[in-house]
């Protein structure tokens, strides 16, 4: 799962990636979690680091917002990414799209309810 999210240290981020690390130990065996934002590694070190964030959190830093761009979900006019899950199987394919606005939590739960299991 590729979690595009804005910024690190924001509330919202920030409580999605603690319900993210509460739910990790259920679907890690069957799901690997990629967090992706415009944070430098620096920034990602720490936050995850006082969230106690198992999984890694990539930077799309320089240039900035290039991999979201790939994904379509960079938003220019706010120099960060869309809030956007993506679910990828293992030959690369785009399983599911999970998006929410800014300001809004995505559900999670339901992105776990769909991915394979072991």
């Amino acid at each position: 799962m590729l979690l595009f999210y804005p910024l690190d240290w924001s509330p919202v981020c920030s409580s999605e990636h603690v319900k993210c690390v509460t739910m990790f130990p259920t679907y890690s065996s069957r799901l690997q979690v990629l967090g992706i934002s415009v944070d430098s590694v620096w920034s990602h070190r720490a936050f995850a680091n006082a969230y106690h964030i198992p999984y890694p959190l990539l930077s799309d830093f320089q240039p900035r917002g290039a991999v979201a761009q790939q994904y379509g979900v960079y938003l220019s006019d706010f120099g960060f990414a869309a809030r956007t899950a993506f679910l990828v199987d293992k030959l690369g394919r785009v399983k599911l799209v999970e998006r929410a606005s800014v300001p809004d939590e995505r559900s999670l739960e339901s992105l776990l309810s769909v991915a394979p299991s072991r």
